[in-house]
Order: structure tokens, then sequence, then C-alpha cells
């Protein structure tokens, strides 16, 4: 609380004295506009700054354009220049700053931050500028500027592609960024792996040869933050095709996790047919080549391919039933091979075994051999023992006999004939 004090002096006519009361009354402070009326924000930013320097003096109240009085804070989304009002009621010890009838007017230019879109490319088109944005990670970017059509073109591979984002309805905020990523199989090659392996297998097998594009494509708020999802209306949505893409063969998916959803409503479009009121009324970048409408619902992931007529489209399946014949073939050949060899070796362990036995059912037929030798002469040595022993009695017998025949006088020449014969006879019989 802040105070002053005055005296009150009053002198009676024709007397000079002095006297007067003491009077002391409340006096409050004053508050300062800002100084700076014209102010520069981004889009999402917010007036922050004037509650702050007003907060502990009073309370601060607002109004954009003709609008309502309100103490929230403005937030500003959509690029552009806006009248900004505001007045502020002060505390007790503070008198206010203007009122409803008397407010401090601002100007507020709000702005994207394009910064974060990288690199600012400028591309010539047939009649005018384009200016495109490309961002580290391969990302191509154009600020939505009004209500038109938004062209960007995206270079990649040694190729060149335009796009277009029909806003001539108004959907997407000014100072939007409609932005396009499209895929390299070698350079983009985990997010394609990952985006192809999704796309339902038809799909796959009805795409041309080298005509299957995968992109990433959307629109980010001026916020910078959020992204439109899906949309409240269909919007026409261009892509500028090669000389070799057949008119009647185009289609396109919508990429999900579950099911594609196929775009139905597709137009092939050649700057050149002035007859079409539709194609007369866009501004294509350039006339050469042509281009394909496709009308979304939504934003990322998608896919472009040219499908393969009836006859190449069978022609391909019988291919692709060929190899995997010839494959079943080729692994049933490895297979039966691999089989003989076991065989083969089978037989050869055989044979070794069967070797094996055969040597040694001759070792054990040896052995029996010399165990026979052995024992035939054994059998041998006992019979010529046998003989020698007869022969020896006999011997014996023989000298008794000669000598008994000594005595005798006749006969005995005789019967000395007889004994050899008969000793002749017994080693005959021995030796059988």
């Amino acid at each position: 609380m802040l105070y002053a004090e005055t005296r009150i002096s009053a002198e009676a006519p024709g007397r000079n004295t002095r006297g007067g009361l003491l009077y002391m009354f409340e006096v409050k402070g004053e508050l300062n506009e800002i100084e700076n009326k014209n102010i520069n924000v981004n889009s999402g930013e917010t007036l922050e700054f004037i509650q702050e320097k007003y907060k502990d003096v009073g309370q601060v109240y607002y109004k954009i354009g003709e609008g309502s009085w309100t103490t929230e804070i403005p937030q500003f989304n959509d690029i552009g220049e806006y009248d900004v009002y505001y007045y502020v009621k002060g505390n007790e010890n503070y008198t206010d700053l203007g009122d409803e009838n008397n407010p401090i007017p601002l100007k507020v230019n709000v702005d994207v931050n394009r910064e974060s879109w990288g690199e600012k490319i400028e591309n010539k088109t047939e009649d005018k500028q384009v200016i495109n944005y490309v961002s580290k990670d391969g990302m191509t970017s154009a600020e939505v500027t009004g209500n038109e059509i938004i062209w960007l073109k995206e270079e990649s591979d040694g190729t060149s592609t335009w796009y277009g984002l029909d806003n001539r309805a108004g959907v997407f905020a000014k100072g939007s960024k409609f932005w396009v990523k499209w895929l390299s199989k070698e350079n983009d090659k985990e997010e394609y792996d990952r985006y192809f392996a999704i796309l339902d297998e038809s799909h796959k097998r009805q795409a041309e040869n080298n005509k299957l594009w995968i992109f990433l494509t959307g629109v980010t708020m001026p916020d910078g933050k959020t992204e439109y999802g899906k949309l409240n209306k269909n919007v026409p949505y261009y892509i500028q095709l090669g000389d070799d893409w057949d008119e009647d063969d185009i289609q396109a998916v919508f990429i999900d996790t579950t099911e594609d959803e196929r775009v139905e409503d597709i137009k092939f479009m050649s700057p050149d047919e002035k007859s079409d009121p539709e194609i007369e009324s866009i501004d294509f970048p350039e006339t050469s080549g042509s281009y394909v409408r496709l009308m979304l619902k939504h934003f990322s992931p998608y896919a472009v391919y040219d499908k393969e007529d009836e006859s190449q489209y069978i022609e391909s399946v019988e291919r692709s039933i060929e190899r995997a014949e010839s494959n079943e073939n080729q692994i049933d050949k490895e297979q039966t091979h691999s089989s003989d060899k076991k065989i083969d070796n089978n037989k050869e362990q055989t044979n070794n075994s069967d070797e094996k036995n055969d040597n040694n059912k001759e070792q054990t037929n040896s052995s029996k051999e010399k165990e026979n030798i052995k024992n035939e002469k054994s059998h041998s040595d006992n019979k010529v023992e046998k003989v020698n022993d007869i022969t020896q009695k006999e011997v014996e017998n023989t000298e008794e006999k000669e000598n008994s025949a000594k005595k005798e006088s006749s006969g005995i020449k005789t019967g000395y004939e007889n004994k050899e014969i008969l000793l002749v006879i017994l080693l005959i019989s021995t030796s059988f």
C-alpha cells in the first residue's frame, strides 16, 4: 500500500498567520504497457511473456480480433498476422491498465520453424519456383502455403519424382509441412524390407519387376509436432510416373499390418489431355511424362506398382512353378545321391566285414590245418614207434629161432628165408 501526505493551509483575510490540517490518502502504483507492440512467435507458441509481466500486479484479459474477452493465454497454430488486444485489471496496489473499451493493441506474426525441416532447396518448374526442404534422413518436404496444390520434388538413387498434395479444399492449415520419403532398396534397406515384408503377397506377385514403389508420406501441422491422421474427406494426391507405366495397370495400396487397403479411385493423367476439365485445372510442375491421381483417406505408408497383364502374370506364375519344381528335383537328386553314397558306404563296410571274416576263416582254417598236420605227424610218429617196436620184437624172436635152428641140422636156411618174408609183410602192413 502506498501513501502520500499533504497539508492544506488557509489564511484569514488580513491576517498573516499560517495553519492547516494534515491529510493522508492512498496512492496506487501505475502499470506500464509492453514496449514492443509487434510480436513474432512460432506456430504452437503462446503470449506467455505477457502473463509473466503482470502476474503479481493484476489479472490480464485478452481478445483476438473481434473475439470475446478471456483470461486464457492466446495460443497460435496457424501462421499469419493477428490483431490481439489486452488490458490489466490491477490489484489493490495498482491501477488498471486499459479496459475493454480502451485496450492495448498488439500485432502478432505467427510463423513456422522451418530450420528443423532441413536444407532449403529451390526447384524451378516450367512457370514458377518451388521451395523444398531435405532433411538428413532423406525426407523431402514443402510448406502448405494456402488453398492450392502443393508440389515437392523427391530426388534419390539418381532419379526424381514430383508429388502433389491437393489442398484446394482447405483441409490442411497454412504453414503445415507436406512431406514424402521414398524408400530405396539399397539406401533404405532396413525400412524398405520392413514394409515389403508387411505387404500382402498378392501385390508382390502381381507387380512388375522394378515397378513397385514404397514411400512414406504425410502432413505435419504448423506446430511441428502433430500429424494429420485419418482425414474427414478424401484428398487428391498426385505422383509423377515414367512413360513405361501402363495406364490401365496402376495399383496403389495403403500398407497395413493386418490387411492392405487398396486405393480404389485411381486416375491416370497426361498433362497434354487438355480436354479433361480435371486435368485442365491442375498446374503440373512438368508437362512431360504422366501422373497418377490417388484419392487418400489417410497417410503413410503406401505402395504403388504397375500390375502385370494376365499373360505376363501367367508366365510369371509358370516360371515360379518351374523354378520350384527344378529346385525340388535338385533336392531329390541330392537326397538320392546322398542315399546312394550311404548305401555304397554300407556295402563297403559289409565287404570289409566279409573280408575280415574270410581272413578270420582263413586264419582259423590255417590253424586247423596246422593242428591237423601236427596231429597227423604225431599219429605217424606213433605208428613208426609201433612198427619199430614190432620189428624189434620180431628181430628178437628171429634171433631166438635162429639160435634154436642152429641146434637143428636141417631146414635152417629155409626157415630163415621165411622169417625175412614175414618181416617184409609186417613192414608193409604197418605203413598202411
